[in-house]
C-alpha cells in the first residue's frame, strides 16, 4: 500500500521533470529547440490552446511531417503548440478567420537542419521530429 506522502513526491517528481514523451519525438528538454549554431527555428503557431504536447505534435505539427523543412515543435507551458521550420522555408496557411484575428502567427529565424541542443530557458519544452528520446543538455549538443 502506498501511503500519502509517497503519493505527493512520486506527483512532484512528475511535475518537476517536465513534459510527457510523444511518439515519433525526440523530448529534448526544456527551451526553445535550437540549431547546431544555437540559433531558434522559424515557426508556424496556432493562436489556440492544446491540452498536451501529444495533441500539438500528433494533430496539429504532424500534418508538416512531409515538408523537408519541418523539425519539430515546441509546447510551452501556456499550452500553446508552436511548429518549426528551416529558415524561409515555413509552409503557407489559411488565415482568414471569420471573426478578424489571425488563425496562425509566423515569424522567420535563423536555424537551420536537425535540432540540435535548447535554449534551456523555462517556459516550454523542444521535441524533435523523428529523433530518438535523449534530453540536450542547455547549450550543448544533442547526441
Amino acid at each position: 500500500m502506498i501511503n500519502t506522502p509517497t503519493i505527493v513526491i512520486l506527483l512532484l517528481g512528475i511535475i518537476v521533470n517536465g513534459q510527457e514523451d510523444v511518439e515519433g519525438y525526440g523530448n529534448r528538454g526544456r527551451g526553445s529547440c535550437q540549431d547546431q549554431r544555437g540559433l531558434q527555428f522559424s515557426y508556424l503557431q496556432r493562436t489556440v490552446e492544446f491540452p498536451n504536447a501529444e495533441t500539438c505534435g500528433k494533430q496539429e505539427c504532424e500534418r508538416f511531417a512531409n515538408s523537408e523543412s519541418y523539425r519539430g515543435f515546441e509546447y510551452s507551458v501556456a499550452n500553446r503548440c508552436t511548429c518549426l521550420f528551416d529558415i524561409d522555408d515555413v509552409p503557407v496557411v489559411p488565415n482568414d478567420a471569420e471573426d478578424g484575428k489571425q488563425k496562425y502567427i509566423s515569424k522567420p529565424d535563423g536555424g537551420q537542419g536537425p535540432v540540435m541542443g535548447t535554449s534551456g530557458t523555462p517556459g516550454a519544452y523542444c521535441y524533435s521530429f523523428g529523433v530518438s528520446n535523449k534530453p540536450c543538455v542547455t547549450l550543448k549538443l544533442c547526441a
